[in-house]
C-alpha cells in the first residue's frame, strides 16, 4: 500500500507492457506497409505480424534478467541468423551467439517465474510499469524509508511461506524444496533478486516445459529451426526478402546499409551467411555488383 500511494498510478485493463524500440518501429514499418497496394499488404501482411511478434518475444526474454535490473533497455540484443538453407557448425556465430547464448535451458526454466516476480512487483506499484529496469526506477523515486523496508520484507516471508505451504499441499507432488532464503533487504535491488530468486525456485516444475513449448510453437513457425540438437535462427527466402524491402523501405540501398539495418532489428551474419544472401540477390538479379575499382554494392528490392 505503501509503494501504491507513493506512486499513484492504478493499472487498466487496456494497459499492456511493449519495449519502446519495438514500439516505434512496429508503429514506422506497419505505416509503412498499409500504404502499399492493397494486394502487396494482403501478400505480406502475415509475414510482418510474424516477425513482429517472433522480435517481441525474443528481446522481451532475452532482457527478462532480475539480476541487470540496472540496465536500461535501449537498443535490441544482437542474435546470430543464417539463412533456413544454409547449414550449422558448432563454430558458426548462429550457434555461439545466436538463440542459445540469450534463450537457452537456464532461461526458459526460470522464465515463468521471472515474469511472476515481475508481475508482482508491477502490481505493488500499481500498474503495468515494464520490465526490470523499469520497476527499478520506479520504484528509486520512493524513499527506501524503514516502513518500506518492513513492507518489502513482509511481501518476501508470506510469498515463501505460503508458496512452500501450498507446493506441500498438492498431491503426489514431486518438488525438492531449495533452503529457506534470508527476507532481508536493504534496497529495492536486494528485494527485486530476493523476488526473482523465489518466485523461479519455488516454481513448479510444469511450467518449465509449458513455457518452452509456447515459444517454440511460435518461434518454429518459421525464425527458429533445430540443427543437431542446437536451436538456431533463421530467416527463409521469403522473410528475407520481404525483411530487406522493409529495411530499404523499396529505396537503392548501399548493401552495408541494408545489413546496419538488419541490425536495427536485433539481426547479425556472419561472413559466410552475407555472402550467402550476396548470392541469393545476384540469383534474383536485384544486387548491383561491385565493380573492378572497388566500388560499394548497391541492392534494391521492392514488394
Amino acid at each position: 500500500n505503501s509503494l501504491n500511494k507513493s506512486c499513484g498510478q492504478v493499472a487498466t485493463d487496456n494497459e499492456y507492457v511493449s519495449i519502446p524500440f519495438i514500439s516505434q518501429s512496429f508503429g514506422k514499418d506497419l505505416k509503412w506497409l498499409l500504404e502499399r497496394e492493397d494486394s502487396v499488404v494482403v501478400k505480406y501482411i502475415h509475414l510482418f505480424l510474424h516477425f513482429y511478434l517472433c522480435f517481441s518475444i525474443s528481446q522481451t526474454i532475452a532482457n527478462l534478467d532480475p539480476r541487470k535490473y540496472k540496465q536500461a533497455i535501449s537498443e535490441p540484443i544482437k542474435m546470430y541468423y543464417i539463412l533456413a538453407t544454409e547449414r550449422s557448425s558448432e563454430s558458426r556465430a548462429v550457434v555461439v551467439d545466436g538463440w542459445n547464448k540469450y534463450i537457452n535451458k537456464e532461461t526458459e526454466e526460470k522464465l515463468f517465474g521471472r515474469i511472476q516476480a515481475l508481475d508482482i512487483i508491477n502490481g505493488m506499484l500499481g500498474g503495468n510499469i515494464g520490465l526490470y529496469n523499469d520497476v527499478y526506477n520506479e520504484m528509486q523515486k520512493i524513499d527506501f524509508s524503514s516502513e518500506v523496508k518492513s513492507m518489502l520484507e513482509q511481501v518476501l516471508s508470506d510469498y515463501q511461506k505460503d508458496k512452500r505451504k501450498q507446493l506441500k499441499s498438492r498431491e503426489n507432488a514431486k518438488f525438492q524444496f531449495p533452503d529457506e532464503i534470508d527476507t532481508t533487504v536493504n534496497s529495492y535491488g536486494d528485494f527485486i533478486e530476493k523476488l526473482a530468486k523465489l518466485c523461479t525456485t519455488l516454481q513448479s516444475k510444469e511450467y518449465e516445459s509449458k513455457m518452452k513449448i509456447r515459444i517454440n510453437n511460435i518461434m518454429k513457425i518459421r525464425l527458429l529451426s533445430t540443427r543437431r540438437g542446437r536451436e538456431v535462427l533463421n530467416l527463409d527466402d521469403e522473410m528475407l526478402f520481404f525483411l530487406m524491402a522493409m529495411i530499404s523501405k523499396g529505396k537503392r540501398m548501399k548493401l552495408e546499409d541494408l545489413y546496419n539495418g538488419f541490425i536495427k532489428y536485433g539481426i547479425v551474419f556472419d561472413f559466410e551467411t552475407k555472402n550467402a544472401i550476396e548470392n541469393f540477390l545476384i540469383k534474383l538479379n536485384l544486387l548491383e555488383r561491385k565493380s573492378d575499382s572497388g566500388e560499394a554494392q548497391y541492392v534494391t528490392v521492392v514488394l
